[in-house]
């Protein structure tokens, strides 16, 4: 009897076993379904966001547009460029100044030109040739022996000769 009812009490134990089992990995199911669940309603709130985020992008661009319209772009946009237009012109009028001063230095070079060419022409000219009556003859001079000759006296002399090296 004590076996059989050591073999009862194992089936029993067994069957408890696959019961829990079965209940574990059931368990185990819905964990994994409600993970995915819990995945999308993350999802569905990014999303949410994201449109939220367009949404107010565009509300606030449209606002953007309604403050700078086209009109105020295309008057802004003329105003510019009359203003360039000024700019470009007290660029040329200050580019005419410096191109007046230019001229007023050419014609200065010009008139010390024309100075320097009435000072050549009131000069007496210069005669291109030489007359004879003119020119005295010079006869070759003779190189005298001593300048070239070796001195007399040793350089170390010479030089004690002269007041400022000699010896105290």
């Amino acid at each position: 009897m004590l076996s059989q009812e050591k073999k009862s009490l194992a089936l029993l134990a067994l069957k408890r076993r696959k019961q829990q089992g079965d209940l574990i990995h059931q368990a185990e199911e819905q964990l994994l379904q409600i993970n995915g669940l819990i995945s999308n309603v993350e999802m569905a709130v990014v999303q949410a966001e994201v449109v939220k985020a367009i949404e107010t992008g565009t509300t606030a661009l449209r606002k953007m547009q309604e403050e700078v319209n086209l009109q105020y772009v295309e008057k802004l946009m003329d105003s510019n460029s009359e203003l360039q237009g000024e700019v470009q012109d007290i660029s040329e009028m200050l580019a005419g100044t410096q191109k007046d001063d230019r001229d007023v230095y050419d014609e200065y070079a010009r008139l010390e030109e024309l100075v320097a060419s009435e000072k050549l022409a009131s000069i007496a000219p210069v005669p291109q040739s030489v007359p004879q009556e003119v020119v005295p003859e010079i006869s070759p001079v003779p190189v005298a022996q001593e300048v070239v000759a070796k001195p007399k006296a040793p350089m170390a002399q010479m030089v004690r000769t002269v007041p400022e090296f000699e010896e105290q």
